[in-house]
């Protein structure tokens, strides 16, 4: 008869599966689905576009351990592995001071070592296919494309917003946006270039703006040139021959733009970050609730670090470890430290970089000779950007 009673009483203190409505169906909100399935809830994913539309955004992303780990905890690293471009060297320099450092494998904390990389270059296209053949084959998913979801909670548990910087979502819950817009804008494209090494990324920091090259396997990476925004545009209209007689005058020595494999694409660049990631039952996520400049590629993994956090939370609800009232107040906790580190980070490396005024330009040279002399420097600088600052003590543990 005890024992009886004690199953009905632990019975009563586990919580029903949450109903969940995800708003947006880019990286982050169809990931978030599947995290969402995978930690017990039913999951209705929505979006205004149609699949083809959804998958012909030409993009690029680095990935690093902290999405790997997600994506493996997902069961979904395995099938995006032949997708996948590792690259094992991270080349960092500073055009203005005409100084180079390079992150290796070494410089990775221990665990890391095993997996071979210092991160992965994966294309959108790739990626959405493999997370959508997923959603179709999860019973706990109902997936609708071209579809206005309306935002309110309708017989829902949790509203999730995930439609991305210009959340029609957000402004309909009249949720206010810091802003802060740059001059510079980025232009991005997929060139093949002679005589740079598939393994290596590149992040050259220039007067103008930053310049990242990301392997994409063979001789094809996605560039990503920042710059003032009118020259972006201007670039962008340019004749094919006129872009590649650009872009290789700032290439380094030796590499050879060949081929230009799409028409380059020109958008404004912003740091914003919401005044709050929601109310009541109604939550932000991903790039509707923070946007950075690309410098460091943080974009994606913030936003996947935001889909972890979640995922996490609700599976201690589930277990009767957090009250559905509280998610919103916990999930905000949890990742104010992160975002807003990485947002200020990134915004100070491209005002710094950006600056030719001399004590600055005096900064950067102690900075840049500080990393190149320091192993433990390169690696703390590593296991920020691929955590942020809330996993700081286990880098002085490694």
């Amino acid at each position: 008869m005890d024992f009886h009673n004690r199953k009905r009483k632990t019975d009563l203190l586990i919580p029903p599966p949450l109903r969940i409505k995800i708003i947006g169906a880019g990286p982050t909100g169809a990931l978030l689905a599947l995290a969402m399935s995978r930690a017990g809830s039913q999951v209705s994913l929505y979006d205004s576009l149609d699949e083809e539309s959804l998958l012909a955004r030409s993009r690029a992303y680095a990935l690093t351990h902290s999405s790997r780990e997600l994506l493996d905890k997902l069961s979904l690293w395995e099938p995006l592995s032949p997708f996948v471009n590792s690259f094992t060297t991270l080349h960092l320099e500073d055009r203005g001071l005409l100084k180079k450092v390079n992150f290796e494998l070494n410089d990775l904390n221990k665990s890391h070592l095993k997996y071979g990389a210092i991160g992965w270059i994966v294309d959108h296209k790739s990626l959405m296919k493999i997370l959508y053949s997923r959603i179709s084959q999860d019973p706990n998913i109902l997936f609708e494309l071209l579809s206005e979801s309306s935002s309110s909670l309708d017989n829902n548990d949790l509203v999730v917003a995930a439609d991305g910087p210009t959340s029609f979502t957000r402004r309909s819950w009249g949720i206010r946006v810091f802003n802060l817009p740059y001059r510079q804008g980025c232009l991005t494209a997929k060139v093949i270039i002679r005589g740079a090494n598939e393994s290596t990324a590149h992040e050259i920091l220039r007067p103008e703006g930053p310049l990242a090259l990301l392997p994409m396997g063979g001789e094809i990476f996605q560039v990503v040139w920042s710059a003032p925004i009118s020259l972006c545009k201007e670039r962008a209209a340019f004749t094919t021959s006129q872009f590649l007689d650009q872009l290789a005058a700032i290439l380094p020595y030796g590499f050879e733009p060949d081929i230009l494999l799409e028409s380059p694409t020109a958008f404004p660049m912003r740091f914003s970050l919401s005044l709050g990631l929601g109310s009541r039952n109604k939550l932000l996520i991903g790039e509707s609730a923070h946007r950075f400049h690309p410098v460091g590629g943080q974009g994606l993994n913030v936003c996947w670090r935001d889909v972890q956090t979640l995922m996490h939370l609700i599976e201690k609800y589930n277990n009767g470890m957090v009250k559905r009232g509280s998610l919103l107040t916990a999930y905000s906790a949890a990742r104010f430290l992160d975002v807003l580190a990485i947002g200020v980070f990134t915004d100070l490396l491209v005002r710094v970089y950006s600056n030719r005024f001399f004590p600055l330009k005096v900064l950067r040279f102690f900075v840049i000779t500080l990393i190149s002399l320091s192993s433990s420097v390169r690696r703390f600088l590593l296991h920020f950007m691929t955590y942020g600052p809330t996993k700081f003590f286990t880098i002085l543990s490694d």
